[in-house]
């Protein structure tokens, strides 16, 4: 039986063809919606090992050096001004972006 093997998409992301395609990450370093859960269950005696769970700083993911590391330039936003100023400058070339916007929870 032979094994069909799909072949890598040579665009992928659009990061060869230079079209200008923007990803935006809204990181807020946590499962926050699970933590909305909990609360609305009404779940009260949470332990310290459950909020860890839903905690994502340890180790916090690196979006940028992410995005980089697979050719696709990459820029971090930590407040509304950075996220504007981010935003205008890659609508400003013909290249995919990721902008990281850091959203404290």
């Amino acid at each position: 039986m032979h094994e069909r093997r799909r072949e890598p998409d040579p665009d992928a992301g659009g990061r060869r063809s230079r079209r200008g395609l923007l990803e935006s990450r809204h990181a807020n370093r946590s499962y926050a919606v699970l933590s909305f859960e909990l609360q609305r269950v009404g779940a009260e005696a949470i332990g310290s090992k459950a909020l860890a769970m839903l905690d994502l700083h340890d180790p916090a993911l690196d979006w940028v050096r992410l995005a980089e590391g697979m050719g696709v330039h990459a820029l971090r936003a930590e407040t509304g001004e950075e996220l504007s100023n981010a935003f205008e400058a890659c609508m400003q070339e013909k290249a995919p972006h990721l902008i990281e916007a850091v959203c404290s929870g």
